[in-house]
């Protein structure tokens, strides 16, 4: 409990969350301590946010994982390691990501019909208090890591203005591009590996974008192609 004794007539209550630990699955529940029945919650979440959020997502399977301890459902909130979502979409679509915010995605193979979009509502900081939004992918490559097929759609991952942006440990098949890059800037693509499609890295006006441990292999035009954008290698 939060608090007790609260008269109703005061008709609100000042709470500081500081103390408490950071959730996205916040519910209020008011009881009467006079009459226990007279209980009223709310029908939907609140988010109490004291540092950075941890997302996890994982396939059917939970050969090589690392990340979490479950199989990825399309009915979970992929808030804990042992109740992962199934898709970066899905946790996209129910969670404002903020600066600091991590979503790890297990070992696996993931079929994306869409491809995944980070907008300007998902970006980083460079705040050192706050830091980049991550999308890290498995570091058990010999287990076959996390590939995420685009299904030969035209985008694998899409980062559009949004800023402070860090992609890690991928493994990309099936898209006409791998990473596209729009107006974003200071964002990392590390340890990423783009399989086929026509160009691996596309960059347009992203200015200080590091490319690290990065492989385009077979593309059928550019590995990387950069446009009003500033590379660091």
């Amino acid at each position: 409990d939060i608090v007790a004794g609260i008269p109703a007539t005061n008709e609100a209550y000042a709470w500081d969350t500081a103390s408490y630990a950071s959730t996205m699955l916040g519910i209020w529940k008011i009881t009467s301590e006079l009459e226990p029945m007279a209980t009223a919650q709310s029908r939907v979440f609140f988010a109490v946010r004291n540092y950075p959020v941890y997302f996890y997502v994982n396939d059917t399977g939970q050969v090589g994982d690392v990340f979490t301890s479950a199989s990825g459902s399309s009915t979970n909130y992929g808030f804990f390691a042992n109740s992962p979502a199934d898709s970066v979409q899905r946790i996209l679509d129910l969670w404002d990501i903020e600066p600091g915010d991590t979503i790890y995605i297990d070992t696996g193979f993931y079929s994306n019909t869409a491809s995944i979009v980070l907008g300007g509502f998902d970006a980083g900081s460079t705040n050192v208090l706050e830091g980049p939004v991550i999308i890290q992918g498995s570091t058990n490559i010999t287990g076959g890591g996390t590939v995420l097929d685009r299904m030969g759609g035209p985008v694998g991952i899409a980062v559009t203005n949004a800023g402070v942006v860090e992609l890690r440990n991928l493994i990309i098949r099936g898209a006409q591009v791998g990473v596209d890059m729009g107006g974003s800037r200071q964002c990392s693509i590390k340890w990423v590996f783009v399989e086929g499609g026509t160009t691996g890295f596309r960059l347009i006006g992203s200015d200080y974008t590091v490319l690290q441990n990065c492989l385009a292999k077979g593309a059928r035009s550019e590995g990387v192609y950069a446009l009003a954008s500033g590379l660091v290698w």
